[in-house]
């Protein structure tokens, strides 16, 4: 029995006591099993306390093990109890599994334990003596599965199982205390304990994903498969389609990011333009208006100007730029109105200058529409 299995299911019953971590404690619950039992008869009120009778006696039972101290119980069965402990010399965690008193003294059990531990130096580091089995508790406990770990996390503790499995060994289903992980997100199999079948231990690994992980791994991964080869090809498509998934979003920023990039140099270049080449200087003649004046575009320094000579407009300053109607009105009368040296030679003005002056006006206009339309998000 696993102490935190044997806990969970103490707080599904809703006893008010499932406390499980020292002798007290437990002849607490024991007291509080009883009087349910007292109540009606419920085969499963009675197995618990069949099973917390058997925890009080492991707690009583005297400790062998002089170079550790224990510290919690991590699980028990007829034959052995499994404890956390902290040596005595160097201050390290251990997780130890020692003979109970009884079946030290009965040779066949013996012989059981020692054949275990030999199995188990197939697949762990473990320390053994004659009536106990030690491996380092390096890392922490894993009472959940999830964030961004969640990968890496459940697909190491499958690869542990599966190199059990190829080792002709199987471990029993792991508590908290038995499934350790360290810094890297890695977790580790750490069980003492045997079992014949492993398919409980992989519905054990699925069953510890994070119910409150929302990530698109975390839902695809909650379906527990039925075998170890299953779970390995499962977890492998989920964690394809989630590099998949994180490439797309990567390309989408880069291509986003770059997108931004050009469009800011792009935007640059295109107010460098505007500035790099200033108005032409000089007035020409560009037509005539419906009230028979003469429009004239001039270029001074600063400052461009379409219209008749007595009531000329603004067409473009540094301040506010071009004024796009009077711009096109500009080009629509240039279009209208070709070349005419008459005109020219009444205002004083000169063809070449006409001509400078509109295209330089018709290039400024398009440069600030496409500086409008780089302005746009999108």
């Amino acid at each position: 029995m696993e102490l935190s299995a044997l806990g969970r299911r103490l707080r599904d019953l809703q006893l008010g006591f499932d406390d499980l971590t020292a002798p007290d404690a437990v002849e607490g619950v024991v007291t509080a099993l009883d009087q349910r039992l007292a109540e009606g008869h419920d085969p499963v009120v009675a197995a618990l306390l069949l099973a917390c009778d058997e925890l009080s006696s492991v707690w009583e039972e005297p400790w062998t093990r002089a170079d550790l101290r224990r510290d919690r119980l991590v699980r028990w069965d007829s034959s052995s109890s499994t404890w956390l402990g902290t040596s005595t010399t160097t201050g390290l965690p251990w997780m130890v599994r020692v003979l109970r008193p009884a079946a030290a003294r009965r040779p066949v059990l013996c012989r059981l334990f020692a054949r275990e531990a030999s199995a188990l130096r197939r697949v762990l580091p473990v320390v053994v003596t004659a009536d106990s089995i030690g491996l380092p508790a390096d890392g922490w406990p894993v009472t959940l599965l999830g964030g961004p770990s969640l990968g890496k996390g459940l697909l190491s503790a499958l690869a542990s199982l599966e190199a059990w499995c190829r080792e002709g060994v199987c471990p029993a289903v792991p508590g908290d205390d038995e499934l350790r992980t360290d810094g890297s997100g890695r977790v580790a199999l750490t069980t003492l304990t045997l079992a014949e079948d492993p398919r409980p231990v992989v519905a054990a690994l699925f069953a510890r994903i994070d119910p409150d992980d929302d990530g698109a791994l975390a839902d695809a991964l909650r379906a527990a498969p039925a075998t170890l080869d299953d779970a390995r090809t499962h977890v492998v498509r989920a964690l394809a389609a989630e590099l998949a998934a994180l490439r797309h979003t990567l390309v989408n920023r880069w291509r986003t990011g770059r997108h931004a990039w050009r469009r800011t140099r792009l935007q640059e270049l295109v107010e460098r333009l505007q500035v790099a080449l200033p108005p032409p200087q000089g007035v020409g003649a560009v037509g005539v208006d419906l009230d028979g004046r003469i429009t004239l575009v001039r270029g001074v320094p600063g400052r461009v100007t379409f219209g008749p000579a007595e009531a000329p407009e603004v067409l473009w300053d540094p301040a506010e730029g071009f004024r796009p109607p009077l711009v096109r009105r500009m080009l629509r009368a240039r279009a209208m109105s070709p070349p005419n040296p008459v005109l020219d030679a009444r205002v004083g003005g000169n063809p070449a200058v006409t001509d400078a002056l509109c295209r330089w006006s018709a290039d400024g206009a398009r440069l600030r529409t496409l500086q409008l339309l780089l302005a746009v998000d999108g």
